[in-house]
C-alpha cells in the first residue's frame, strides 16, 4: 500500500513556515487513512461478512497474511475454530482495555500460544476494534502476525480508524446469484403441486357434470388460466439465462374477446364495449403475453371504476409508421382518472390504491409490449383513461 513519511511530506518547506501549517503527522494520518480506505475499498469485492472484510483490511494496512479476526458470539470471542472463555488471552484482554496487546514481553496463554502456532509467526499483535470510546462497544479483535517484537511501528491507530469507518458504515451484502435461481426453481416445484391438483379437480368436475353442461365452458376458461400461471411460474427457471426471442403470431381480436367475456362475468356491472378490425391482425406478441397485458388493463380498469362503469376496447391493423406495419390497441375506461401526483405510473410500486395492491402491474405491461417491439402510452382526465398499444403486425402472407 502507497504510505508517505512525515520527511517526504515537509521536504521544500521553509522553516520560519513551519508553525503556520498543520503538523506533519496529522496531514500524514489523514492522507493514510483516506489512501487505506482507497485501496480496500478497490481490493474488497462485496465481503460476505465482517469478518471478512476486517481480515482483508488487515492483510492490507499490516502486509500480513497471517490474519485472524474474533467476533463475539454467545459462547465467547471465536474466529470460526476457537472459542475463547478464559478471559485472560491477549484477544480478551485487548477487548476488555480497548488497547492493543502485543505477546512481546509476555507471558502469553497455552491458548494464545495455539494461535501463534496458527498464524505461523514469531509473535502477534491483538487489535480491538471499538465503534466508541466506550470498551463495551469493541465489536472485533483482529490477530496479526508479526515477526518484529516491537509495536511502535504497528499501523494499529491507521487499522482501527478504518475498520470502525468498515463497521459503522456495512456495505450491503452480496447475493450469490446461484442461490437465487436454486432457490427459484424449488419454489417453482413446489408452486406446480398444488396447480395440478387444481387441474385434476376440474377434470373429475367436470366428468361429473357432462359434457354439455353450460359450466363446461367456464371450467375451460380456468383451466387455461391455470396453465398460464404455470407458464408465468416456470420464466423463473432460467433467471440465469437471458429471455428467449419467441416469434408469435397472435390474434388480437381473439385474446380480447376471450377476455372480456371472461372479466364481463365476474364484474357484471361493468360494461364492455368492442369494437374491432374485422381484419382480425395479427401482432408480433406471444400469446401468453398479449394476455397478460390484456389482463392487467382491465383488471386496473375495473378496479379503478370500483365495479360500475364501462371499458370499451378498440383494434385497428394496417396502421402504416416507417417502414412497418402496426397493430394498434386501445384500452378506455370512464372511471376517476390518474393522479397526476403519482408521477411515472410504469415505475413499479406507484399506486394510488391501498391494500394488498402493489403497483406492479403497469410496469409489466410496459415490458412486456416493449420487449415485442412495441410501445405503450396512456392519457387521462376525469372520466376517461385511456391505454394505447402499438405492436408490430404480421402479415398473412409472412407466415
Amino acid at each position: 500500500m502507497l504510505q508517505l513519511s512525515a520527511d517526504a511530506l515537509n521536504t521544500g518547506v521553509n522553516p520560519d513556515e513551519q508553525h503556520e501549517r498543520r503538523a506533519p503527522e496529522t496531514d500524514l494520518a489523514e492522507l493514510n487513512r483516506q489512501l487505506a480506505l482507497i485501496n480496500f475499498k478497490a481490493s474488497l469485492n462485496q465481503a460476505e461478512s465482517p469478518a471478512t472484510a476486517l481480515g482483508s483490511l488487515a492483510r492490507l494496512i499490516y502486509g500480513s497474511t497471517a490474519v485472524s479476526i474474533f467476533l463475539q458470539r454467545e459462547q465467547g470471542w471465536s474466529n470460526g475454530e476457537l472459542v475463547l472463555t478464559s478471559g485472560r488471552s491477549m484477544i480478551e484482554t485487548a477487548a476488555a482495555s480497548g488497547d492493543a496487546v502485543t505477546s512481546a514481553n509476555r507471558t502469553i496463554t497455552a491458548v494464545d500460544e495455539n494461535l501463534v502456532t496458527e498464524l505461523g509467526t514469531r509473535c502477534f499483535v491483538a487489535v480491538p476494534v471499538c465503534l466508541s470510546a466506550s470498551t463495551d462497544s469493541c465489536a472485533a479483535v483482529a490477530a496479526v502476525g508479526v515477526e518484529e517484537e516491537n509495536s511502535a511501528d504497528h499501523p494499529t491507530a491507521l487499522f482501527q480508524d478504518v475498520a470502525r469507518h468498515i463497521l459503522s458504515n456495512p456495505a450491503v451484502p452480496s447475493i450469490n446469484r446461484d442461490d437465487i435461481v436454486q432457490r427459484a426453481r424449488e419454489l417453482i416445484h413446489e408452486a406446480n403441486n398444488p396447480l395440478s391438483t387444481v387441474q385434476n379437480y376440474l377434470k373429475i368436475l367436470s366428468l361429473k357434470l357432462g359434457a354439455e353442461h353450460d359450466a363446461q365452458v367456464t371450467l375451460d376458461s380456468i383451466s387455461a388460466e391455470l396453465y398460464r400461471t404455470a407458464d408465468i411460474i416456470e420464466q423463473f427457471r432460467h433467471l440465469d439465462q437471458p429471455p428467449e426471442a419467441v416469434d408469435e403470431a397472435t390474434d388480437v381480436n381473439s385474446i380480447i374477446e376471450q377476455q372480456a367475456a371472461l372479466f364481463g362475468k365476474s364484474a357484471q356491472n361493468i360494461a364492455f364495449r368492442l369494437k374491432l378490425d374485422h381484419a382480425r391482425p395479427l401482432a408480433s406478441i406471444q400469446n401468453a403475453a398479449l394476455k397478460q397485458v390484456i389482463v392487467n388493463l382491465f383488471k386496473n380498469a375495473v378496479e379503478a371504476m370500483a365495479g360500475d362503469g364501462e371499458i370499451s376496447m378498440e383494434s385497428r391493423g394496417g396502421l402504416r409508421q416507417g417502414a412497418g406495419t402496426w397493430v394498434e390497441i386501445s384500452v378506455t375506461d370512464n372511471g376517476p382518472g390518474i393522479d397526476d401526483t403519482l408521477g411515472d405510473i410504469f415505475q413499479p410500486g406507484t399506486t394510488s390504491r391501498d391494500g394488498d395492491h402493489r403497483g406492479q402491474g403497469l410496469g409489466v405491461t410496459k415490458k412486456l409490449i416493449e420487449a415485442a417491439g412495441g410501445y405503450l402510452s396512456y392519457r387521462s382526465n376525469p372520466g376517461a383513461t385511456e391505454f394505447r398499444l402499438t405492436l408490430p403486425q404480421i402479415q398473412e402472407f409472412e407466415q
